[in-house]
């Protein structure tokens, strides 16, 4: 017998959390619970893990226990995670629980993937994703990729780390790029837009645990600017933008690119088109509202290190939909090609390796240099490892709106 939940899989944090029979928030009543005490494999403990507050708002708190994960068959033995006690998670019919996937900081518990890894589970250290046409479903292909997926090869863009320098050494974090440059393109051309290099870059995390593409609100202004009719308005997730839309006019849309610092120095742009940032909504009374789901929101942006640049992105689902988006923790990579988002393909289940990797080799700090000049500091590391801890729990990207992969997560009562 095992407790099988749907958990979310989370690239922007790395806890594990489950709710649990000891939640005693209103919102735990009624849904489907953890149940240690039916487990023999199951130990409690009364630390209490570190709260987390993700950026929508959400908090849950609780106390560590461990008990043995599996996915599929692949099982890790006495893993720790956070028996949830109290939370205002307003998703829990969608979800029992995140599984965070970035790397932890450190005396942080080891990811249930990073164990794997470490215990010889997977044949390389890779997570392959996508989303299906209408992003209400997906996979995620642990220890590989799928090939029948994407079209093309992959392009590479390097992880950002947290070297006290400010040169994107490690330690990791997060799956996240330097982001040097913005641009707009329609029928008419292509509009780039206004950047000071280094100043305004920035660094975007590849987020699975998101629902929209969240960036600093002048490049969000600068993009929508270009589109005939657009109008924004304030909410609770930032400054977002919407028009007018039908068929006549949804071709003269354009699409809108970010460009980042690829593995050899060279700039890798990721572009996505109408279809991808747009949802389009039926109005009262007739006709359609296009919404931007790329959304302005400077309150994301933390400087984590004294000589590092901000975490000012925050990509989630609505941007990563159109891509086969693979996470590389040997290289400390994140690969983009064109998805395959048809129902009904059948599955080609690879090891990354020379063929399946695409353009871009291993990257050293160097590739960095042109467009984030690193300085000394006085700063001791385990100043920065505490900045970066404390982003990776206070600015965890939100739980999606959008619908995300789902995966059940077998907890086992041996």
């Amino acid at each position: 017998m095992g407790h099988v939940g749907d958990f979310q899989f989370d690239t922007g944090s790395y806890q594990l959390w489950v709710r649990s029979t000891k939640c005693t928030a209103a919102l735990c009543t009624g849904l489907k619970s953890y149940d240690g005490s039916k487990s023999s494999t199951y130990v409690s403990t009364t630390t209490p893990a570190p709260k987390v507050t993700y950026a929508d708002g959400t908090k849950v708190s609780g106390v560590y226990a461990f008990d043995t994960v599996g996915i599929a068959g692949l099982k890790v033995a006495r893993l720790p995670f956070m028996e949830v006690t109290e939370t205002n998670d307003p998703h829990g019919t969608v979800f029992d629980g995140i599984m965070g996937m970035c790397w932890p900081p450190v005396n942080a518990p080891k990811t249930y993937f990073l164990s794997l890894v470490d215990n010889g589970g997977f044949n390389s250290p890779a997570m392959g994703y996508y989303l299906n046409k209408g992003a209400t479903a997906g996979a995620v292909t642990m220890g590989g990729v799928d090939t029948a997926r994407f079209t093309g090869q992959l392009t590479w863009v390097p992880s950002f780390g947290y070297a006290a320098d400010g040169s994107g050494a490690g330690p990791f974090i997060f799956f996240q790029g330097l982001t040097i440059g913005a641009a707009y393109t329609n029928d008419t051309g292509t509009t780039n837009i206004p950047w000071t290099q280094p100043q305004d870059n920035f660094l975007a995390v590849f987020d699975t645990g998101t629902s929209y593409g969240i960036v600093p609100t002048r490049v969000a202004a600068a993009l929508h600017a270009n589109i005939p009719g657009i109008t924004s308005r304030k909410t609770a997730s930032g400054t977002m933008w919407s028009v007018a839309c039908s068929e006549a006019n949804f071709g003269t849309f354009g699409d809108m690119s970010l460009k980042f610092v690829g593995m050899g120095g060279e700039i890798v742009t990721l572009t996505v088109e109408p279809a991808v940032y747009f949802v389009v909504y039926s109005k009262k009374g007739g006709g359609y509202t296009c919404e931007s789901t790329i959304v302005g929101n400077d309150d994301i942006q933390t400087p984590v290190v004294q000589n590092g640049p901000v975490i000012g992105a925050i990509l989630g689902n609505a941007f990563l939909q159109k891509f086969y988006t693979v996470f590389d923790w040997s290289t400390n990579r994140t690969g983009f090609a064109t998805a395959v988002r048809e129902q009904n393909v059948t599955p080609n289940l690879v090891a990354l390796n020379t063929s399946t990797t695409g353009t871009g080799s291993n990257a050293s700090t160097n590739v960095f240099r042109n467009y984030w000049p690193a300085t000394p500091t006085s700063d001791g590391e385990s100043t920065i490892l505490s900045n970066i801890g404390g982003y990776a729990l206070k600015g965890a990207p939100s739980i999606a709106n959008l619908a995300s992969t789902l995966t059940s997560i077998w907890m086992l009562f041996a």
